[in-house]
């Protein structure tokens, strides 16, 4: 007997080790930002099975039977469906994989977990580790090395907000919890997390920490306290808020040009829910459901055609991908999780860490994406199976090992499948590189490992995709048409096997190349079915269409949706819509002045467009009035090496010697490269 309790502990304690591990390393790679983040979650779900298949090998199974677990299957069930029957049917099944994963750690959880895992063990690792994150947000912060503390979530400081709120709940409980039974010095001790956990919260400059004060508050039992406790709260948070705005901190208020834009989003994505509200657009699909409307602005943004890529609420985002009852019982799921938190118990029956935990993630999913980072997704899996309710069932006997021997089989299955693709995710990772490299050996040993991986993921379009880029290379080193044709081909593969909008953008490119027009207007035509809120797309497929008067029209609603681009200018002048004097009086100095990035100055101004309206001013008769419609974007692109060889080019085709002269000197002045001037040179010998 003794042995067998032994034996249980190492278990136990093997369990919380693997736990702990998954914990660390997830936070390494979270928000997505590297395609192995979802794949470590899968294998911790992995993991966890094979702890449960080793538990239950010569013991009874037990299953406890629940209403949430049918709920569980059934969001399984339909995003599977949502994921077939998807436009990016790929890209869809690889993103419920990691659903599923998800699922299984709540279920796991639920099932198995509730009874190996300490509560105090496992709350203790947060608050550490979570310090620990805190300290480094905090450093990051003071040093400057970054407006917003993150840790080590990188750019994604709401995420690292979600993940120290949860530390946070952890740490504010363990005080509150026998609170009556600890000494002065030891409720000090435990005030240090809170207070180191509290700050680099704060400094993460996220506004959804306001709600954190709701699962706090509702630590304590009367609702007078919870209510005095929200207001105190939500004002103090403000007044440090303002205090860091003035010493160089992110403005909550207006720092944020999209802050009161995601109100439109969310009316957007009701809009596309209600296009498809049975199975949505499929798993991870949101971001090219969002490319069918057009993002948000408000007088702040000069950007167009920029695209939401997420919804900022996780109940919406859910509805948009699997449809709204996928939505509606995983919210049913997430609330029943937290309930226990609202409730005013007796001192013996307070609710433990986790309903407060879901409440917290319960909160974020109305404002912001709660579900998206594999961390979270992770501790909310965790979460909200040990708050869940569940009633047992002892499976005996025959229809015990039938069951036991189902759920082993198509979890083998799964884990064959996740390894399998961790694997090939590796080769692709490896690919890539080589690709990018330039090196001929490289590129080689990249297409020969691509030929390996079509028998392994023989359905993947990254193959293809890939291979294009091969080809591609081998166009560009040896000039032979052969190769571009074979690129062509397999981007055009990629492209109909997954509609996605970067894969028909390099299809239109490399049919330019190969100056297949027909193919480059089809995928124009792709193109804008996929974001017809796009000027550039709109443009596209105008500049390559036969018919004149749709051409026309397609010029109209390119310029009419953004009059600021210089691109939906210029084909309207070319066309004839926009006349000399609307050209010469059309105003990007203004706009320019707005731009807050490079994006936003091509925008508005590119210089490739910009020269050619110059080219049909002076054709026009309008010399004079030509070059000075170049030189107003002048104090834009002085440092541009490129424009300034185009503008050369321009003034030297059409003989503009005290221009081209005067352009000489500046370029001289700031320095431009040796190849730079001595184009110039052999211009300036043109001109002269």
């Amino acid at each position: 007997m003794a042995f067998i309790e032994k034996s249980e502990k190492k278990f136990d304690v093997l369990i919380h080790a693997v736990l702990f591990s998954f914990l660390v390393i997830l936070s390494l790679f979270n928000g997505s930002v590297h395609s192995f983040g979802p794949m470590i979650l899968e294998l911790s779900a992995i993991s966890l099975f094979g702890f449960f298949a080793y538990y239950y090998a010569n013991k009874n199974f037990v299953l406890f039977r629940s209403k949430y677990t049918f709920m569980l299957l059934a969001i399984a069930l339909i995003s599977f469906i949502s994921a077939v029957v998807s436009d990016v049917p790929y890209t869809s099944i690889e993103r419920w994989r990691e659903w599923l994963a998800f699922l299984g750690l709540v279920f796991l959880t639920n099932l198995f977990l509730k009874d190996r895992i300490k509560p105090g063990v496992f709350q203790m690792f947060l608050i550490a580790f979570g310090s620990a994150q805190a300290i480094l947000g905090i450093i990051q912060f003071s040093t400057g090395i970054t407006v917003r503390a993150s840790g080590t979530f990188g750019t994604y400081s709401n995420f690292y907000s979600h993940f120290l709120g949860i530390c946070l709940l952890a740490s504010v409980y363990l005080i509150i919890k026998d609170r009556h039974l600890r000494t002065k010095n030891e409720k000090l001790v435990l005030f240090l997390p809170v207070f180191i956990i509290s700050t680099a919260l704060i400094l993460s400059g996220s506004r959804v920490i306001l709600f954190l004060l709701f699962p706090l508050a509702f630590m304590n039992r009367s609702w007078l306290k919870r209510f005095l406790i929200i207001l105190a709260g939500a004002a103090f948070v403000a007044a440090v808020l303002i205090i860091l705005k003035k010493i160089g901190g992110r403005d909550m208020i207006t720092g944020d040009p999209y802050h009161l834009t995601r109100f439109l989003i969310w009316k957007q994505s009701l809009e596309l829910t209600l296009m498809k509200p049975i199975f949505g657009f499929g798993p991870g699909s949101f971001r090219f459901a969002a490319l069918l409307k057009n993002f948000p602005q408000d007088f702040q943004i000069i950007r167009y055609g920029k695209c939401a890529e997420y919804a900022h609420n996780s109940y919406l985002e859910l509805s948009v991908e699997t449809g709204i009852i996928s939505a509606v019982l995983f919210s049913i799921i997430l609330f029943r999780s937290a309930k226990d938190s609202f409730r005013t118990p007796l001192k013996e029956e307070r609710p433990g860490l986790f309903p407060f935990v879901a409440f917290w993630l319960f909160l974020i999913c109305i404002f912001d994406t709660a579900f998206y980072p594999p961390l979270t997704e992770f501790l909310g899996a965790l979460a909200i199976g040990f708050a869940l309710p569940r009633n047992e069932i002892k499976l005996l006997g025959k229809t015990g090992l039938k069951i036991k021997r189902w759920i082993m089989t198509i979890s083998a299955l799964y884990v064959i499948w996740v390894l399998t693709s961790f694997v090939t995710e590796l080769i692709y990772a490896k690919i890539v590189k080589d690709i990018e490299s330039g090196k001929t050996e490289r590129v080689v040993s990249a297409q020969s490992a691509l030929s390996v991986v079509s028998f392994i993921d023989p359905l993947n379009p990254d193959i293809d995709y890939l291979k294009s880029f091969v080809f591609e290379y081998y166009w560009i080193k040896s000039q032979n048409t052969i190769w571009l044709q074979k690129a062509l081909k397999h981007s055009l593969r990629s492209s109909m096997l997954e509609r996605d909008y970067r894969r028909w953008k390099r299809t239109l490119m490399l049919a330019e190349k190969s100056g297949d027009f027909d193919l480059a207007s089809y995928a124009s035509e792709e193109l804008v079915k996929l974001e017809p809120m796009n000027v550039f797309n709109l443009l596209s497929l105008a500049h390559y269409d036969k018919d004149e008067m749709k051409k026309i029209e397609l010029a109209k609603n390119a310029l009419s949706m953004e009059p600021r681009s210089i691109a939906a200018v210029e084909m309207a002048y070319r066309i004839g819509i926009i006349g000399e004097i609307g050209i010469l009086s059309h105003n990007f100095d203004s706009m320019l002045s707005n731009s807050k990035d490079m994006r936003d100055t091509l925008f508005v101004s590119d210089y490739r467009f910009v020269i050619l309206i110059a080219q049909k001013l002076y054709d026009s008769g309008y010399r004079e009035n030509s070059d000075g419609f170049i030189k107003r974007i002048l104090p834009a692109y002085f440092e541009n090496e490129d424009f300034i060889l185009s503008y050369a080019s321009f003034l030297a085709r059409n003989s503009m010697k005290e221009s081209f002269t005067e352009l000489y000197r500046l370029s001289d002045s700031v320095g431009v490269s040796g190849p730079v001037l001595d184009s110039l040179r052999r211009l300036r010998l043109v001109v002269q």
